[in-house]
């Protein structure tokens, strides 16, 4: 997924180094918006820089994608999507958990840890009384497969939910954000 070891990918995901500007300009998200979802503090993005200007990272700009896609596309209300929103920087923290196991693992073949392309995976929200359960899964040809959680859906909601909406496709969304970033860090280091 990434060339970098799976530690500066996590410290990567996290790092605040992006203004307002540069969100609004890699995510898409109109500033009006994401003034109103910072004085509501749905999702929980950025952080105030000393010089009282806000920063974003990776891990923000996923949330934000998120958001947009939950909200925009799908019609989801933000306190709901807010819920669902971070599940593309779960998955990239899961793959840098799968990715520093195999890198210890004497046996590893140097490839990825996961069983398709990160693209692939998607998070799949079942809301309800409770509140709300994700469980991942990927795309195999046409067939929904549940792969980390598989255990924790009874057979006819897995059979259900490979016919029905699928809510994020967090996989994308993360994949996505990463190349931005990566381009504008070799930007960077251009000028």
């Amino acid at each position: 997924m990434f060339e970098m070891a799976p530690q500066e990918l996590r410290e990567l995901l996290h790092e605040r180094a992006f203004s307002s500007e540069e969100l609004i300009q890699m995510t898409g998200v109109d500033k009006f918006t994401l003034r109103n979802w910072l004085k509501r503090g749905t999702p929980e993005i950025g952080a105030k820089h000393k010089l009282g200007r806000w920063v974003f990272s990776p891990a923000d700009m996923m949330r934000i994608s998120a958001m947009i896609d939950l909200v925009e596309e799908i019609g989801m209300l933000p306190s709901t999507a807010a819920q669902l929103a971070e599940t593309p920087v779960k998955l990239v923290e899961w793959h840098c958990e799968q990715s520093a196991k195999n890198h210890a693992d004497p046996d590893w073949d140097g490839y990825s840890p996961l069983e398709v392309a990160l693209e692939n995976y998607v998070a799949v929200a079942l809301i309800g009384e409770k509140g709300v359960k994700i469980h991942y899964a990927y795309w195999d040809g046409d067939q929904l497969v549940f792969s980390r959680d598989q255990t924790e859906l009874d057979k006819a909601t897995r059979a259900l939910l490979r016919v029905t909406h699928i809510v994020l496709g967090a996989g994308l969304i993360a994949d996505d954000i990463m190349d931005k970033v990566r381009r504008a860090m070799d930007a960077e280091a251009e000028a």
